[in-house]
């Protein structure tokens, strides 16, 4: 079936005097064989009014109106055919094929499993069955019939499909072979080059991807989903303006498309546009509403939401019905390899899984519980999940008791492995993030499974047990939101590890601030400026005179926008002085050079503000707005600055505007939080990993108990 998108209406039908039933057969089948779809069907129906009670012509019919697109006359021309011929392989497969596009596939997998019991050899049937089975999660059986068409013929159905399925197990490689040797076949097929493009874009080859991408939209550029693709993949590399040209091409393409919306939300959030992103988040609320509500497939990503003003009730219920489409789709896989769990060793034994054993801010806050966990009573091991490795790596690689590579193992290799080497504990580090793999944690390889630091918020579904966590993050007011049981840390969910700096003495004149003036900073992603948090500090700005605010460099699009709003705003544009990125020991030697770190309203920063911290710069922040986490404000309680938090805006706004326009009580705080740093528990990284390791202690008790898991409060310890 070629699935084409030519819907025009059916011509005339006239017949001709001389026509014959056979002629106007055979010539529908010409028609057909030449993808003249249209002309094809017009033949067909001169014959079907000759002799309508015949099953080739009325499968034949069928498949033509099926290649068009038209569902309803191909189910009615199906439906007669299998009526008069119940055991018509050619018309169980075309049939399977319409119940594929109807979204029905249980009835897909039916008729062409009875296909198969009549034909055991119809070579199209079986790739079709393996397609099927490889959605489903069924990668086993899906693989046999896969191989049973090739081996019958060589064809791009059965090609492609061992393609799909090497990219469900997370065989990127083999699934990039897959697609060539289908392409071989049909060098032209829209379908495989962008299955193709997804593969090399798993693997980090973005220049193969690209040009994939615009291969397939060579051979259709009327399909909107390589656009889509192929924005996705800009995001990935941080080429936003590309990115959001791609996204506006697919939805001009099909304005229905409702997964396009939450992805242009985001990306017009790195560029600062803030003109039609309302509207266009509004789309997203509305859209996800209606699809909760009628459980149509969702259009945003539990990530994508955080990233935008949602309710949590609405984050909640995202994550939930995500999460257990993960856990269906590897419910077969899972059922086939049913794990049996190892009895504790002397010591517990984690595993900590996710994508940043790398240089990102996520391992610099995990990286010093790799340092200082206790030895004599834990064993930690490392599951990497990408393939981008550097000196942190390697750092992580000497510190932990083990370190595995699993970027390219299979899912059900790499669960075995976790399973084979006896964890109690599976810890994800990375949440609904990208490069996270929750399948592996559907799989439930390890007894006990939780999140921790690297994502903070909901899982959802039973794919955990636990979610490591604070009570400022889950209030009590937020706690029915989390499936997950919550382990609550007493001192905060959120190491910080004190980091080394470089040895330079930066100025002022090196990092292009003004000598004179307070220097307001934000060094979190230009993403996480939203329209009231940016109009906030413009206000503040043009309550202190001379003042400046020092932001992240982000890209030329984004920094032209802010300054454009700024200007709006009443407040000079040179007065935004852009950071440029460098390496993070450097960037730690210059923060000091701001007066006063401004946080985000609805997105908080994380790491940016344990590092404003640590090198001795306070944070303004709240008590959190009706979108934010409402956590980040226990790293100033923790740290010993409460007269940082304000309870709302107007509150934050008096405390960034008091301390800088009274040099004093600046001076004050700065060196009160310079002395807090050396003695209080933010920066402990030992104390955060005692009460870390007493958190894991006490849900494997909880286990060992035969309890099922519960709410669990670590206590303060010395």
């Amino acid at each position: 079936m070629a699935g084409g998108k030519n819907k025009q209406p059916i011509p005339g039908l006239g017949q001709s005097r001389s026509d014959t039933f056979a002629q106007a057969f055979n010539e529908g089948r010409r028609l057909h064989a030449q993808g003249r779809l249209v002309d094809a069907v017009s033949a067909y129906l001169r014959a079907k009014k000759l002799e309508p009670q015949k099953t080739d012509l009325l499968n034949d019919l069928g498949a033509a109106y099926l290649d068009l697109g038209q569902l309803e006359p191909a189910q009615d021309a199906l439906q007669k055919a299998l009526a008069l011929r119940p055991d018509f392989p050619l018309a169980l497969n075309n049939f399977g094929n319409l119940q594929k596009m109807l979204g029905q596939a249980a009835n897909s997998e039916a008729a062409y499993r009875r296909a198969l019991e009549i034909d055991p050899d119809f070579c199209d049937a079986a790739a079709n069955l393996g397609l099927v089975l490889v959605a489903n999660g069924s990668y086993a059986e899906a693989r046999k019939w896969l191989q049973h068409s090739l081996k019958l013929e060589a064809n791009h159905t059965a090609l492609n499909g061992m393609g799909l399925l090497s990219r469900a197990l997370n065989e990127h490689a083999n699934a990039v072979e897959w697609y060539d040797k289908a392409l071989n076949l049909v060098p032209d097929s829209y379908e495989i080059l962008n299955n193709q493009a997804g593969s090399y874009q798993e693997l980090g080859r973005f220049k193969d991807a690209s040009e994939a991408y615009n291969r397939a939209l060579d051979v259709d550029p009327g399909r909107y989903e390589a656009y889509q693709n192929l924005a996705v993949m800009l995001l990935t590399i941080d080429k936003y303006d590309q990115a959001v040209t791609a996204y506006r091409m697919a939805l001009q393409i099909n304005p229905d498309n409702r997964a396009i919306y939450p992805h242009l939300a985001v990306a017009l959030t790195y560029q600062c546009a803030w003109g039609n992103l309302k509207g266009i988040i509004d789309q997203v609320i509305a859209n996800t509403e209606k699809e909760l509500d009628e459980n149509l497939p969702l259009s945003a990503t539990p990530f994508g939401l955080i990233s935008l003003p949602t309710t949590h009730k609405m984050r909640a219920r995202v994550t939930h019905r995500t999460a257990h489409d993960i856990e269906d789709r590897v419910r077969k896989t899972r059922e086939a390899n049913l794990f049996a769990y190892a009895p504790r060793g002397d010591k517990i034994k984690v595993g900590l899984v996710g994508p940043d054993f790398r240089r990102h801010s996520a391992a610099f806050l995990f990286n010093g519980i790799c340092e200082q966990y206790d030895r004599e009573r834990f064993e930690f091991h490392g599951y990497m999940l990408s393939a981008k490795h550097d000196d942190m790596t390697e750092f992580f690689k000497e510190q932990l008791d083990g370190f595995h590579d699993l970027s390219t193992t299979p899912l059900v290799d790499a669960a075995h492995q976790i399973n084979d080497a006896g964890v109690n504990i599976l810890v994800d580090l990375a949440g609904h993030t990208r490069g996270s793999w929750l399948e592996l944690f559907a799989m439930h390889p390890a007894p006990l499974q939780a999140s921790a630091i690297g994502y903070g918020s909901a899982i959802g579904g039973d794919i955990l047990d636990y979610l490591i966590s604070d009570d400022a993050m889950w209030p009590p007011d937020e706690r029915a939101f989390c499936s997950e049981h919550l382990v609550y840390l007493p001192q905060g969910s959120l190491p910080g590890s004190p980091r080394e700096r470089s040895n330079r003495e930066y100025v002022r004149s090196d990092v292009g601030l003004p000598e004179a003036g307070v220097v307001f900073a934000n060094f979190n992603g230009h993403y996480k400026i939203d329209p009231e948090t940016f109009g906030l500090w413009m206000h503040i700005l043009a309550r202190v005179p001379d003042s400046v605010l020092w932001i992240m460099k982000g890209s030329e699009t984004s920094r032209t926008n802010l300054r454009k709003e700024a200007e709006t705003r009443g407040v000079s544009a040179d007065r935004l002085v852009f950071a440029e990125p460098i390496d993070p020991l450097h960037h730690l030697s210059r923060l000091p050079l701001a007066d006063i770190a401004l946080d985000g309203y609805n997105l908080e920063g994380g790491a940016t503000t344990l590092d404003a911290l640590w090198a001795g710069v306070p944070v303004v922040v709240t008590s959190g707005s009706p979108y934010g986490n409402r956590g980040r404000y226990k790293m100033l309680e923790v740290g010993g600055l409460p007269e940082m938090i304000g309870a709302d805006l107007k509150e934050y706004e008096r405390i960034a505007v008091e301390l800088a326009l009274n040099p004093e009580k600046l001076a004050a705080v700065r060196a009160k939080l310079v002395a807090n740093n050396e003695t209080s528990p933010l920066f402990n990284v030992a104390l955060f990993t005692r009460h870390f390791e007493r958190g894991l202690e006490m849900m494997w008790d909880n286990f060992e108990a035969g309890n099922s898991p519960k709410d669990l409060t670590v206590p303060i310890l010395d």
